[in-house]
């Protein structure tokens, strides 16, 4: 009877460990970069507190009775339930004095949402002014306003199509240039119309100010239901990028966040390809027409996502091909074997179990496996 020896796969090893860290930091997707300053995705807290992902703002302190483990347009929400005094502050953000788009989505237990997001300044004497504010009254009206430390503008938005609703999230998004101030619901662009009578005007008194999420202390301004996915840009997004924020992270095939959507916007506008989990996005100059600014759409016979950047007739944006599942399989594969063999060669005075396997005699009469334990690379039982 002859014994099988335990043969370390020293090539496959490095592939597999090659592969699967590859597709290890493919999930983790592209780190955040510019244009997108601060974006709290809500998906979970940690002492009272939840991170921004860019790094460039201080973590989001919980108070009252605000709670996490919500499901919500992407991941994980927040649960508000219009107490007083609850709501998530931000201390010294770095965004919000010069252009802005500010982004929030909402699922509210009623349509009288009156602080989802704002950003104040506090004065000594106690008084307060706005920075700027998004919010829906009683009767589901979206509200936008913005102070420029000595007066404010804004009022009611009005949309063609798209309302509140209190069983499905909603996007808010809020967009300021130095002059104009633009509301969107849903990607929807109001038909109302805010602006100074000049332009470089600058939000708040060019102070550091104070970011609520879910309210504003001491206002009585709370909201009521779920809130997801706030995020800023210092920049005033066009009308598709907006779109597009409230397109990807609804399509069922993608659900990005605006960390996700960001990375897109960077491939579009370097022309570098980029990963976000399984996929790899690329520049595309020649899109399939028939499409409007925002749209995102999957071409099932190809396999590929589209997202268009560009008015209606231009063909401009960025795609990507899911990968064969086979290619995936292989991968995953390789990487686990060859983390499997690399582990064994590193262990030190350890046991492994081995399956050896003899030949089955011409005749088909003799066949049989043994398992054996040794040392890795002894070649003793």
């Amino acid at each position: 009877m002859s014994r099988c020896k335990l043969h370390t796969p020293i090539a496959i090893t490095r592939v597999g460990v090659i592969l699967c860290l590859v597709v290890g930091l493919a999930a983790l997707g592209s780190s955040t970069q510019a244009g997108l300053i601060a974006h709290y995705a809500l998906d979970t807290a940690t002492g009272g507190a939840t991170p921004d992902s860019t790094g460039l703002n201080g973590d989001g302190t919980l108070l009252g009775t605000v709670t996490s483990g919500g499901t919500g347009i992407v991941g994980g929400a927040f649960q508000f339930s219009g107490s007083s005094a609850e709501y998530v502050r931000i201390a010294d953000p770095v965004f919000g004095l010069g252009q802005v788009t500010a982004s929030v989505w909402i699922k509210p237990t009623t349509v009288d949402l009156q602080g989802p997001l704002g950003q104040w300044t506090y004065h000594s004497d106690g008084s307060w002014d706005r920075v700027f504010i998004i919010r829906t009254d009683s009767s589901g009206t979206v509200q936008e306003y913005v102070h420029n430390g000595s007066s404010q503008i804004g009022g009611n938005c009005t949309f063609a199509t798209q309302s509140v609703s209190t069983t499905a999230f909603s996007l808010l998004t809020l967009t300021f240039d130095g002059q104009a101030l633009v509301a969107y619901l849903n990607g929807e662009k109001s038909s109302s119309s805010y602006s100074f009578a000049t332009s470089g005007h600058t939000l708040g008194e060019g102070v550091k100010d104070t970011v609520a999420i879910g309210g504003r202390g001491g206002s009585g301004q709370y909201s009521t239901g779920l809130i997801d996915d706030v995020s800023f840009f210092n920049e005033r997004l066009s009308d598709g990028e907006i779109r597009s924020l409230f397109t990807l992270a609804s399509h069922p095939g993608l659900n990005y966040d605006a960390g996700n959507v960001q990375t897109l916007f960077e491939v579009d506008a370097d022309g570098t390809p980029r990963s976000i989990t399984w996929l790899q996005w690329t520049k595309n100059t020649d899109l399939p027409t028939g499409h409007n600014d925002g749209d995102v759409w999957y071409d099932a016979p190809t396999g590929t996502y589209y997202v268009q950047f560009g008015t209606s007739g231009t063909s401009f944006g960025v795609q990507a091909t899911v990968p064969e599942p086979s290619s995936l399989v292989l991968a995953l594969g390789l990487g686990a074997a060859g983390l499997l063999a690399l582990l064994r060669r590193r262990a030190r005075g350890r046991s492994f179990p081995r399956l050896c396997a003899t030949r089955t005699s011409a005749l088909g009469d003799h066949s049989e496996a043994t398992i054996r334990t040794g040392k890795p690379g002894t070649g003793r039982a």
